[in-house]
């Protein structure tokens, strides 16, 4: 049994590589290169393995929602520190909740993190 949680967030990134000039940046990443940004309203899912106790079920919902607030209607690259230096692609951001998960205090046994920005497009991460 996998219990599956899913929210959403929107916010702003731009791709960049900071050894690079601004030239070749555009050249590279195009639109996407550009210091304000564009958005993206993502798709949030993690699931676990059932956690058994209704008391950490809700623990474990409230860890995600609040998890996705920290992101939500922020410019990532501006304002959360772990995406000043790194692009916050979805593979980042997908490892960003990992941590972040395995971090809590909550003990978790993650099966499964997945981000999306579009519904074309986004990471998975998957556990045994």
């Amino acid at each position: 049994m996998i219990l599956s949680i899913r929210t959403g967030f929107s916010s702003a990134h731009f791709y960049f590589q900071p050894t690079w000039s601004a030239e070749e940046n555009q050249k590279v990443f195009g639109s996407c290169y550009s210091k304000w940004g564009h958005g993206h309203n993502y798709t949030l899912d993690v699931g676990f393995s059932d956690p058994g106790e209704d008391i950490k079920r809700h623990q474990l919902k409230e860890l995600i929602l609040l998890l996705a607030s920290h992101l939500d209607n922020k410019h990532l690259n501006y304002e959360i520190p772990e995406f000043k230096e790194v692009n916050p692609t979805t593979e980042n951001l997908t490892a960003y909740f990992e941590r972040k998960i395995l971090a809590s205090a909550l003990n978790p046994t993650l099966r499964f993190i997945k981000v999306y920005e579009m519904e074309s497009l986004g990471s998975e991460l998957h556990y045994e």
